[in-house]
């Protein structure tokens, strides 16, 4: 997946999965995880 020479997608890409990851965790916090879950 580390392609040399091409970092910025592979570090743009999981900087933005971690990023969903916690405003999907902080919305699980604020409404519920049951109410989210599908």
């Amino acid at each position: 997946m580390v392609r040399l020479g091409r970092k910025e997608p592979l570090v743009t890409g999981s900087f933005y999965d971690h990023a969903v990851f916690i405003y999907m965790k902080l919305l699980v916090g604020e409404f519920g995880c049951r109410s989210l879950i599908l």
